[in-house]
Protein backbone atom coordinates (compact mmCIF):
# COMPACT_ATOMS: atom_id res chain seq x y z
CA UNK A 1 0.00 0.00 0.00
CA UNK A 2 2.64 2.65 0.58
CA UNK A 3 4.37 1.56 -2.68
CA UNK A 4 1.04 2.71 -4.31
CA UNK A 5 0.78 6.46 -2.62
CA UNK A 6 4.29 7.05 -2.64
CA UNK A 7 3.53 6.49 -6.81
CA UNK A 8 0.29 8.57 -6.48
CA UNK A 9 0.55 12.33 -7.89
CA UNK A 10 -1.81 13.42 -5.49
CA UNK A 11 -0.11 15.33 -2.95
CA UNK A 12 0.98 18.59 -2.97
CA UNK A 13 2.22 19.88 -6.60
CA UNK A 14 1.08 16.63 -8.19
CA UNK A 15 3.66 14.79 -6.25
CA UNK A 16 3.07 12.02 -3.71
CA UNK A 17 1.03 12.67 -0.51
CA UNK A 18 3.61 12.79 2.64
CA UNK A 19 2.50 9.44 4.12
CA UNK A 20 2.88 8.05 8.30
CA UNK A 21 3.18 4.23 8.85
CA UNK A 22 1.28 3.87 12.09
CA UNK A 23 2.64 0.03 13.48
CA UNK A 24 -0.07 -0.94 15.72
CA UNK A 25 0.25 -1.57 19.61
CA UNK A 26 1.11 -5.65 20.86
CA UNK A 27 -1.61 -7.72 21.39
CA UNK A 28 -2.19 -8.81 25.26
CA UNK A 29 -4.48 -10.88 27.51
CA UNK A 30 -6.51 -12.08 24.73
CA UNK A 31 -9.67 -13.42 25.78
CA UNK A 32 -12.22 -14.52 23.78
CA UNK A 33 -10.32 -13.94 20.28
CA UNK A 34 -7.15 -16.22 22.02
CA UNK A 35 -8.09 -18.93 19.54
CA UNK A 36 -8.35 -17.06 16.52
CA UNK A 37 -4.79 -15.07 17.41
CA UNK A 38 -2.87 -18.12 18.21
CA UNK A 39 0.44 -17.09 18.52
CA UNK A 40 -0.42 -13.55 18.02
CA UNK A 41 0.57 -11.55 21.09
CA UNK A 42 4.09 -13.13 20.66
CA UNK A 43 4.63 -11.89 16.82
CA UNK A 44 2.82 -8.60 17.82
CA UNK A 45 5.86 -7.79 19.77
CA UNK A 46 7.66 -7.28 16.74
CA UNK A 47 5.37 -5.21 14.80
CA UNK A 48 6.95 -2.04 16.06
CA UNK A 49 10.30 -2.55 14.79
CA UNK A 50 9.42 -4.07 11.88
CA UNK A 51 7.36 -1.43 10.48
CA UNK A 52 10.04 1.11 11.59
CA UNK A 53 12.42 -1.02 9.02
CA UNK A 54 9.84 -0.49 6.23
CA UNK A 55 9.30 3.01 6.75
CA UNK A 56 13.11 3.63 7.06
CA UNK A 57 13.42 1.92 4.15
CA UNK A 58 10.70 3.89 1.78
CA UNK A 59 11.70 7.42 3.52
CA UNK A 60 8.13 7.74 5.32
CA UNK A 61 7.76 8.99 8.42
CA UNK A 62 6.72 6.26 11.11
CA UNK A 63 5.11 6.12 14.77
CA UNK A 64 5.21 3.07 16.84
CA UNK A 65 1.73 3.34 18.61
CA UNK A 66 2.76 0.29 21.38
CA UNK A 67 4.92 3.34 22.59
CA UNK A 68 2.11 5.85 23.95
CA UNK A 69 -0.56 3.44 24.31
CA UNK A 70 -1.45 -0.63 24.63
CA UNK A 71 -4.28 -3.03 23.59
CA UNK A 72 -7.15 -3.43 26.13
CA UNK A 73 -7.35 -5.97 28.77
CA UNK A 74 -11.11 -6.64 28.39
CA UNK A 75 -10.05 -8.56 25.04
CA UNK A 76 -6.22 -7.64 24.44
CA UNK A 77 -7.05 -6.44 20.93
CA UNK A 78 -9.18 -3.67 21.01
CA UNK A 79 -8.20 0.12 23.08
CA UNK A 80 -9.84 1.57 25.90
CA UNK A 81 -11.28 5.50 25.17
CA UNK A 82 -8.27 7.40 26.97
CA UNK A 83 -6.00 4.87 24.59
CA UNK A 84 -7.67 6.38 21.60
CA UNK A 85 -7.38 9.68 23.12
CA UNK A 86 -4.39 9.42 23.66
CA UNK A 87 -3.26 7.32 19.91
CA UNK A 88 -5.18 10.41 18.62
CA UNK A 89 -3.04 13.28 20.58
CA UNK A 90 0.27 11.30 19.49
CA UNK A 91 -0.80 11.03 15.42
CA UNK A 92 -1.27 14.64 16.14
CA UNK A 93 1.77 15.91 16.91
CA UNK A 94 3.50 13.73 14.29
CA UNK A 95 1.73 14.94 11.48
CA UNK A 96 1.70 18.91 12.69
CA UNK A 97 5.81 17.64 12.61
CA UNK A 98 5.62 16.08 9.38
CA UNK A 99 4.30 19.00 7.43
CA UNK A 100 6.25 21.42 9.59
Amino acid sequence: LCDIILMSDTGRGGKPPQLILLAPPPLVHLTEFSEMFAGGAEKSEQLGERYGTVATEKGIEFLNAGEFIKTSDIDGVHFEADDHHHLGVAVALRVRRALG
